[in-house]
């Protein structure tokens, strides 16, 4: 059963993978500006440039920062000795990625598809 079910999602990774291609336009080259604010009071902010190697795979990188906007109380005790500069860390970093994409799936008017990028 586990050989059949295989079968099926080979067939239909392959028949997608050729419909797909009709509607898709390959872009070598893809920039990115992202930013966000997250549940442990951070921002980050990033921009990266991928350069598509095939159509579903693409290698670059992205410099960003990230940092803290509230800071509720700080590591402290007998031996902790903070400045007040330290009370609210950032980072400025350099980072190499690369980016998954699947095909595009035509639904009506719009072009569906899942788009990974491992920093």
């Amino acid at each position: 059963m586990k050989r059949l079910a295989t079968i099926i999602f080979v067939l239909i990774a392959l028949c997608t993978t050729i419909h797909a291609r009709q509607f898709e336009d390959l872009t070598h080259h893809r920039a990115s500006l992202s930013g966000l604010l997250t549940s442990s009071d951070t921002w980050q902010v990033n921009l990266a440039y991928h350069y598509m190697i095939f159509p579903y795979l693409g290698v670059g990188g992205g410099i960003g920062g990230w940092g803290n906007y509230y800071v509720n109380g700080y590591a402290s005790g007998s031996n902790w000795h903070i400045s007040s500069d330290d009370e609210k860390p950032w980072n400025i970093y350099l980072r190499p990625s690369i980016v998954l994409k699947s095909p595009a799936l035509k639904i009506r008017d719009a072009y569906l598809g899942v788009y990974a990028d491992q920093d």
